[in-house]
């Protein structure tokens, strides 16, 4: 009998281990933001058994500059290296931006593609501090052709997301964004200007963001129908129009949904809204990927 019970206790171990620590969740925050932003949302996510991380990155840097941050924050945890591990992504706002474009940047070195795209971007068709971004883009596109170790970093990430799910993202600017004159927002507003200046050439076709249908992508978006805010007074979330969080596309494993009636950070101010947020990634997360909503 003790022999039986020893059995039997160690295949409920071997049950629970593959049942609640097979999946890693990163929470990813916005310009101005940092780790604590989801201190609502890591609890109830963790409740289930599951490994949550929420780290504080910089919050200034460009498109390119904060992807590869987000891919040190991989090479440098052993948690999210392991085979035996899933990882999901939750973005909000910018970092939703981040990490398509990370996506999209892994996709071209993986397909041999980048090369033809950095010579397809050209950063003198864009104005202002959005020009700086885009030349940003470019150098760092260079060096990921010219260090294939360094490129190799950015597919494994890549390869290592199995669903993102994207909270009242910037995908398309952000209404302000033009207002920072004096660069307080860093190069994160230069890129936020960039992208609402060419936003289609970083996202067509969307199909190579997903890869093909390999990565699950929920766009999580939302807002009031009356707000007043830096965006005007119609739809809007108080940082971000509809129009700048939806990308209007279809492709295999990307959905966007409407989700919300909230402002921009109430997930990081109400207890409330952080759990409700998170409730609705355990339930998305068991869900099938359709189109646009």
């Amino acid at each position: 009998m003790r022999a039986w019970g020893i059995a039997i206790g160690t295949l409920l171990a071997l049950f629970l281990s593959v049942n609640t620590e097979q999946r890693v969740w990163v929470l990813f925050h916005g310009v101005g933001g940092s780790g604590r932003d989801w201190r609502y949302v890591a609890p109830e996510l963790s409740h289930s058994g599951q490994m949550v991380l929420r780290p504080s990155l910089p919050n200034r840097a460009g498109l390119f500059a904060w992807a590869e941050n987000v891919v040190e924050f991989f090479a440098q945890n052993s948690l999210l290296e392991r085979e035996d591990r899933s990882v999901y992504v939750v973005a909000h706002s910018f970092s939703g931006a981040v990490v398509l474009f990370l996506l999209r940047t892994a996709y071209d070195l993986y397909h041999q593609h980048l090369a033809s795209r950095e010579a397809q971007l050209v950063c003198a068709q864009v104005r202002e501090r959005a020009a700086r971004a885009c030349q940003q883009i470019k150098s760092g596109w260079q060096a990921l052709l010219a260090e294939p170790q360094r490129a190799q970093r950015w597919v494994r990430v890549a390869l290592k997301i199995e669903q993102v799910f994207l909270y009242h993202p910037a995908l398309r600017g952000a209404c302000g964004a033009d207002l920072d004159l004096l660069g307080l927002g860093g190069d994160a507003t230069a890129s936020l200007q960039l992208l609402e200046q060419l936003g289609d050439f970083f996202y067509v076709p969307l199909e190579h963001i997903t890869w093909d249908g390999q990565i699950g992508i929920t766009n999580l978006y939302g807002g009031k129908a009356f707000m007043i805010s830096l965006c005007g007074f119609y739809t809007n979330d108080s940082m971000l129009s509809y129009e700048q969080q939806r990308l209007l596309q279809k492709a295999p494993g990307y959905r966007e949904l409407f989700f919300d009636r909230r402002s921009h950070f109430d997930f990081a101010l109400s207890r409330a809204a952080g759990r409700q947020l998170a409730r609705a990634l355990c339930r998305f997360a068991q869900t099938s990927y359709g189109g646009v909503v």
